[in-house]
């Protein structure tokens, strides 16, 4: 088990146009815990915050208290080593970023990804790896009006997916 916290200063660099960048107090925060189920099956759960807010003294007409952002990530990883060469690895993230629309440009979003790999190692240097992705986000298109994507509140419109594959030979002279 692991856990960190800091907190100091930060640079608002994403402002809208109406405020000029500014200096607010930041939160960061992360936890992990990581399970040797078997001596085979690893599993890591993961938690990120991070959080930015208006300093006291810093508040304006247009710079109103309470947080800028808030943002949470939550990661479970997962490794299975079937045999020295063979290799399994999954990763899913939940990433909900919560921003005060009058103090940065971001957008509320919700985001989902899967991760899946296969690994097949036969030796240090040559390696072959399979993998998919997927990823998830809290949009839905409305066919009825043009490229008209709404909110949503749970990230359930797939936005990318791909297959990949690498392979890796390591040459020796």
């Amino acid at each position: 088990m692991s856990a960190l916290y800091s907190q100091g200063k930060q640079p608002d660099y994403d402002s809208p146009a109406n405020i000029a960048p500014f200096v607010a107090r930041a939160n960061n925060a992360s936890a992990t815990v990581t399970l040797h189920l078997q001596s085979r099956l690893r599993m890591d759960e993961i938690y990120y915050y991070t959080r930015l807010a208006v300093q006291p003294q810093c508040r304006t007409e247009k710079s109103a208290p309470g947080d800028i952002f808030t943002n949470h990530l939550m990661r479970s990883k997962l490794n299975y080593q079937f045999t020295r060469d063979f290799a399994f690895n999954a990763i899913l993230d939940y990433n909900p970023l919560l921003p005060n629309s009058t103090l940065v440009t971001d957008t509320y979003s919700k985001q989902a990804d899967a991760t899946l790999l296969f690994t097949y190692m036969p030796h240090p240097g040559t390696t072959f790896y399979l993998g998919y992705a997927n990823t998830f986000q809290n949009i839905s298109y409305d066919p009825d009006t043009k490229h008209t994507y709404l909110q949503t509140r749970l990230p359930r419109t797939a936005t990318d997916r791909q297959v990949f594959m690498k392979f890796s030979y390591l040459l020796r002279f």
